[in-house]
């Protein structure tokens, strides 16, 4: 079981064409550079936008094909979406904007307690920092139950505490997912902390090469430098 991808678009300064697989319970980040087409192809598999050309399915579920006319709305593809800025619900407590997604009292408390924002539960978002605001969007997501988790870029306007501490909770969680991730970002360090695949993505394709130019740290363990890439089909 699994998200499968291929897509084709053609855009004013970028052509988009990928293909790859995420298995559930996995991660697969796409990193590059800003403009490479990361966030695009989220959309996509969203529903947000459409592609030209190609097809996007969960196991035999298809979201999307281009042959045969279907495109489903994104309300229909089961996926969560937590995005870069925040997108609570601002007249709701951090536990009402849990359970909208849920309606189970005992997920939502589960989620926020494995987060570590419990104690925010009454709190609304204007009243909470930046870094809990994406604790609970990602709690949010997550109580949907998705069979697709789309991150796109959560941890770039956080600081380094909430970055590695988001990470470390994402990585422990991973054992429970089940569902396919795909998490967008250009943030290498970001990718090999969470990514079980990576997926090099510059000018809107698959660049392996791309990976070979990151001058890593001295600290850096050597297995992180030779990370396990995405291969393409």
């Amino acid at each position: 079981m699994g998200l499968t991808v291929n897509l084709q678009r053609k855009m004013a300064f970028l052509n988009i064409d990928v293909s790859f697989f995420c298995p559930v319970g996995k991660i697969v980040a796409l990193v590059g550079p800003s403009g490479a087409g990361k966030t695009t192809i989220i959309r996509m598999i969203a529903g947000l936008e459409n592609p030209d050309g190609g097809e996007i399915k969960f196991s035999d579920d298809v979201h999307f094909n281009s042959k045969s006319g279907i495109s489903l709305a994104t309300r229909k593809r089961k996926l969560g979406y937590v995005f870069q800025d925040c997108t609570l619900f601002p007249h709701l407590t951090v536990f009402q904007n849990v359970v909208f997604a849920t309606n189970r009292h005992s997920e939502a408390k589960k989620l926020l307690a494995h987060f570590s924002i419990s104690h925010l539960a009454n709190k609304r978002s204007q009243e909470i920092s930046g870094g809990e605001k994406q604790r609970c969007a990602i709690c949010q997501a997550l109580a949907r139950n998705p069979q697709i988790l789309l991150l796109d870029e959560p941890f770039s306007a956080l600081d380094v505490i909430n970055r590695r501490f988001l990470r470390a909770s994402m990585k422990e969680l991973k054992r429970e997912l089940r569902c396919s991730v795909i998490y967008v970002t250009h943030d290498i360090n970001d990718a090999l902390s969470l990514g079980d695949i990576i997926l090099p993505i510059v000018d809107g394709k698959v660049e392996q090469g791309w990976m070979r130019e990151i001058k890593y740290s001295e600290h850096t363990p050597m297995a992180v430098r030779l990370p396990k890439l995405a291969i393409a089909y």
